[in-house]
């Protein structure tokens, strides 16, 4: 009655599995609850895939990833062998690729945040998966919102979303809004027909 509510954190991390879990209160007057029992399942966490095609991709990342390393974000075993993404205020271009003798990537594009497109190269159709970061309940602050710096001229930007589960496309007078009037025009790849496809005012494909 006195409208007091609790959080409870387990010292450890649950295994996958089901768990049953009691509750019953009492106050200072010794007025006791009934007990209340709670079943739940803990899963395994699904990964959000990135589709890719063999050859060029643009892509971005939907979210940061935990361990933003390139190696970390596209695997040893994924058929990907080179990275470049485009720094919009040097206006140069960086690069990565794999090494023929570790199988890792090398260059300049040592991470892969959220915040940035990428051309990546594929010989086959294998997608990329990532496991979104769990929220932080501790943090001394909530995240702010992404946010991506652009300059005058072509900029290569990513397309972000802070919605779960991820849109399908986003109205581009939306994702551009900040810039009021000063955006002119977008393009995204598509790497099926490997042709670049105007996006004026209204949707972005996601």
């Amino acid at each position: 009655s006195d409208n007091i509510s609790y959080y409870y954190k387990p010292t450890a991390d649950l295994s996958l599995g089901q768990y049953s879990l009691k509750l019953k209160g009492e106050d200072e007057n010794a007025n006791a609850s009934a007990e209340t029992t709670i079943k739940f399942t803990v899963k395994e966490k699904s990964k959000t895939t990135i589709a890719m095609d063999a050859g060029w991709n643009l892509i971005s990342l939907p979210f940061q990833p935990s361990n933003p390393a390139i190696n970390s974000v596209i695997p040893e075993t994924h058929p990907a062998d080179l990275v470049m993404a485009y720094d919009n205020a040097n206006q140069v271009w960086l690069v990565s690729r794999r090494s023929a003798s570790t199988g890792l990537f090398e260059g300049d594009v040592a991470v892969m945040t959220s915040t940035t497109a990428y051309f990546v190269r594929s010989s086959n159709f294998s997608p990329l998966s990532l496991l979104r970061p769990p929220l932080a309940t501790s943090a001394a602050a909530p995240p702010p919102p992404p946010a991506i710096d652009v300059v005058v001229g072509w900029n290569l930007v990513p397309v972000v979303s802070n919605s779960v589960p991820l849109p399908t496309e986003v109205a581009s007078d939306t994702y551009f809004g900040t810039l009021g009037t000063n955006w002119l025009k977008a393009m995204t790849y598509n790497p099926l027909t490997r042709t670049w496809q105007s996006v004026t005012r209204g949707v972005v494909a996601y």
